[in-house]
């Protein structure tokens, strides 16, 4: 159901360019540079879900809850003595990075034509 609307999404960002050229509202170079800021916005948060995606972190917050219990013996004595895991599995379910990421460098792209042409 959202596939139809991918195109459209497309679509606005061009559009809003051409219009606030076309009758200088607002300034095309100010159109310009929200369409920038907003594009950065957009590849910010495609980077926190990549990060997010691929565990990035793990490595370093798994050393942590390593050092810290081992301040605690007796934790780990009572998960030994139970048969726990050390960690609980949890899964992670997919996060659409790509999309993000492909979006906000369209919004990039278009906000440098779009620049460009406003220089004139």
């Amino acid at each position: 159901m959202y596939r139809r609307f991918v195109p459209i999404i497309f679509v606005i960002p061009p559009m809003f360019v051409g219009w606030s050229w076309m009758t200088r509202t607002p300034d095309p170079v100010r159109a310009a540079d929200l369409l920038f800021w907003a594009s950065i916005l957009v590849l910010i948060a495609g980077g926190i879900l990549y990060i997010a995606r691929h565990e990035v972190t793990e490595t370093f917050t798994k050393n942590w809850r390593k050092f810290f219990r081992s301040l605690s013996r007796k934790e780990s004595f009572i998960r030994e003595s139970e048969g726990r895991k050390e960690d609980p599995e949890f899964k992670k379910g997919p996060l659409p990075y790509r999309a993000v990421l492909l979006f906000g460098l369209y919004l990039f792209m278009v906000s440098i034509i779009a620049s460009v042409l406003a220089m004139e």
